[in-house]
């Protein structure tokens, strides 16, 4: 992550003040070690990881006190939302080549009302070490695999490679008056 923020304030008039203001960010993420490139599908979605360069995000801002106890305040300024670390987990990780993921849609005919699935149990036999092998807790039992003993389907998490984060425009308005007792009431609009 690379930030940057610069801002300054004019008092362009003894009742008006302007503020102006620029943010930059960048987020670079890696593209998977290990991508995904089972398939067309696959490799197009597990390849790539879209770094955007464009996030110039100008501000400006204004307070006119426009009558005696009467503030105007207003703003606009654009926003970038940058993504979390989950969002690039799920396609560098859970992409079928570190972690595999299978589908199950029950077992059908090959369970038994004696052999229900139940914890802590698999629906069929999965890749790596045996189950017998499995740790468990002492006094508890090793999975045995009580449905299909075939793999389900396999399917993995990707992410558009012309995925970016979002940018928001956002603005506001806003009057602010005394009133009498040091109270004040504000009315504004954000959008």
């Amino acid at each position: 992550m690379y930030d940057g923020f610069g801002e300054d304030t004019w008092k362009l008039r003894r009742n008006l003040t302007l503020n102006l203001g620029i943010r930059y960010d960048l987020q670079l993420t890696p593209a998977p070690a290990i991508p995904n490139t089972s398939s067309t599908l696959a490799a197009e979605y597990n390849t790539t990881i879209k770094n955007v360069t464009d996030r110039v995000q100008p501000r400006i801002g204004f307070s006119w006190n426009a009558l005696k106890g009467t503030i105007v305040r207003g703003g606009y300024g654009v926003f970038t939302g940058l993504n979390q670390g989950s969002t690039y987990y799920a396609m560098r990780v859970e992409n079928g080549m570190y972690q595999i993921n299978y589908n199950y849609n029950g077992c059908g005919a090959s369970c038994t009302a004696a052999a229900p699935l139940t914890f802590p149990n698999v629906p069929f036999n999965v890749t790596g070490p045996s189950l017998a092998n499995a740790l468990y807790p002492t006094g508890g039992a090793a999975p045995t695999v009580s449905g299909p003993t075939l793999l389900g389907l396999q399917s993995f998490h990707g992410l558009s490679p012309a995925f970016v984060p979002p940018l928001v425009h956002e603005f506001s308005l806003a009057v602010e008056q005394s009133l009498p007792g040091k109270m004040s009431l504000s009315v504004g609009y954000v959008g």
